[in-house]
């Protein structure tokens, strides 16, 4: 992997700005890629899905700090490290902004047994949204209520912070 994409990705932590909360935190990675398009390549961000996180409105999606399991002060040993290939630390960064902009529920995934769900928004083939809960392990989706999905699901997002309250208040 190119050294200097790299170093740039570590300077990120050795800011303390970036560092000071989880808003910062969230715009220099989004920064970082959106820095970097050439050397990431459209094919890798796409991929990864970060041309959807880095271009969300963090005032609607960002999840306070006392509702994931990121700990800032824990973040540049978690993915400031070492990467052999760009590809391994463009999935680290996408899984780690998803973490910082979905909503987790309580429950556990149905199928592998042991991952978190988080709530989704699909669009179905019609362009029809529905907010769903899918597994952040094997990306198991279901409905709210636990029943088997049976859209086929063309894209998603994160959903927002209206979006859950609403439909967990009416389930």
């Amino acid at each position: 992997m190119n050294n200097n994409l790299l170093n740039s990705f570590r300077r990120i932590y050795r800011d303390k700005k970036n560092m000071q909360s989880f808003s910062a935190y969230y715009h220099a990675l989004c920064n970082w890629v959106k820095n970097n398009p050439k050397k990431l390549g459209s094919e890798l961000i796409h991929r990864n899905r970060l041309d959807i996180l880095i271009s969300l409105d963090l005032d609607k999606y960002l999840v306070d700090s006392d509702t994931n399991e990121l700990c800032l002060e824990k973040e540049e040993n978690r993915i400031g490290k070492d990467f052999s290939n760009l590809d391994g630390l463009l999935m680290v960064l996408s899984n780690t902004l998803w973490d910082m902009v979905t909503i987790r529920s309580d429950a556990c995934c149905s199928r592998c047994k042991y991952g978190d769900l988080r709530y989704i928004k699909i669009n179905d083939q019609d362009g029809n949204g529905k907010i769903v809960l899918e597994c952040n392990e094997c990306g198991y989706a279901m409905n709210l209520d636990g029943s088997n999905l049976e859209e086929k699901i063309v894209n998603y997002m994160p959903a927002t912070k209206a979006e859950v309250e609403g439909k967990v208040a009416h389930k």
